[in-house]
């Protein structure tokens, strides 16, 4: 790791922290976060509070994160012609937004969290993981931004992915459940459920704030090890995601920007690369003017 790379990373980083605290919406959005902080644990109990802000985090903070930065993104399509014309890292680019982005978000959710995490130091260890969660989404948004260019399509995959995470993996488990699987390869479906972050941020903070030792006698013991641990796989799973999602868009801005997806750009290449068809005349006979011109 070169010295100019983390370099142009804080330099990223700074311009857009920057950019975010001029956002109005960002602005909105962090005092409606204060604003029901206060309110939540002033009117409810700490069990309560610990429970609202696990919904808020499992929701909203999950869909302002992947509109955050696929917005952020578009606002920069039109000068990164230029921007990547200079000696510059693309990872340097992607890697400071998704810096200063999740930073932000860090800061709006203690907002939310704070008057709250003074006497609960549960709500600590669940804004701790809740980093993670909307860090993931953050990345997400990044990718959806430099795939789909058009604003409208931009933000219309972003929504699709976070229906998808948060709310179709649900059903999909369910679908499974109904269907047997779950019964027949337990440790498969609980690795395959705990593989989405949402999932495996809600099971493990449910079972923090309740305090309750998971045992099931008839579990297989890594199936028991993996549900009693959900909290503290978290990280684990988030930081994965997040180096994966990170490494595909770094890898899309060095092949360069373009407004179609990657399988229609395969399909137009095949298209280019197979040769014309002939053209053949429906006018002539090759047996009785084989003398033609051609």
């Amino acid at each position: 790791m070169s010295v100019g790379w983390v370099r142009q990373v804080f330099a990223f980083a700074g311009r857009e922290s920057r950019r975010a605290a001029r956002n109005p919406w960002l602005i909105v959005l962090a005092g409606l976060a204060l604003l029901g902080g206060a309110l939540i644990t002033r009117i409810t109990d700490s069990d309560s509070a610990g429970f609202l802000f696990l919904q808020a985090q499992l929701f909203l903070l999950p869909l302002f994160s992947v509109l955050m930065g696929c917005s952020s993104i578009h606002e920069d399509l039109e000068e990164m012609p230029v921007l990547f014309s200079q000696p510059l890292f693309r990872s340097a680019f992607l890697i400071g937004k998704w810096i200063a982005l999740s930073a932000v978000l860090a800061v709006v959710t203690a907002l939310a969290s704070g008057f709250g995490a003074v006497h609960e130091p549960a709500l600590i260890l669940l804004w701790a993981n809740g980093l993670g969660l909307s860090g993931v989404f953050v990345a997400l948004g990044l990718v959806l931004g430099l795939c789909r260019q058009d604003r409208v399509r931009g933000l219309m995959a972003s929504l699709l992915a976070w229906l998808a995470l948060v709310f179709g993996w649900d059903a999909l488990a369910w679908v499974t459940v109904q269907g047997g699987l779950a019964e027949r390869w337990p440790l498969a479906w609980v690795s395959l459920l705990f593989a989405n972050p949402p999932v495996i941020f809600r099971v493990g903070a449910l079972l923090a704030l309740e305090n309750v030792p998971f045992h099931v006698s008839s579990a297989e013991p890594v199936t028991a090890w993996l549900l009693g641990h959900a909290f503290l796989l978290t990280p684990a799973v988030c930081g994965l995601w997040i180096a994966c999602t990170l490494a595909f868009g770094v890898g899309h801005l060095r092949r360069g920007l373009d407004t179609e997806s990657g399988f229609r750009r395969i399909f137009r290449r095949i298209i280019k690369s197979s040769p014309p068809p002939q053209a053949k005349s429906h006018f002539t006979n090759s047996e009785t003017c084989r003398n033609c011109p051609p």
